[in-house]
């Protein structure tokens, strides 16, 4: 049975519900007109 691609995706589209993987929070900001969206504990910015 073939898999749906919504199925497939941890974060997109997926703006305040949890994460797929670690149960976080998606975040949602818009860059130049289009949304991007990431989990804050699985996705973390660069070490400073």
């Amino acid at each position: 049975q073939p898999v749906r691609v919504q199925e497939r995706l941890y974060v997109y589209g997926r703006a305040r519900r949890p994460c797929l993987r670690c149960g976080t929070p998606i975040r949602l900001a818009d860059q130049d007109d289009r949304p991007t969206y990431w989990c804050p504990r699985c996705q973390s910015g660069p070490t400073p």
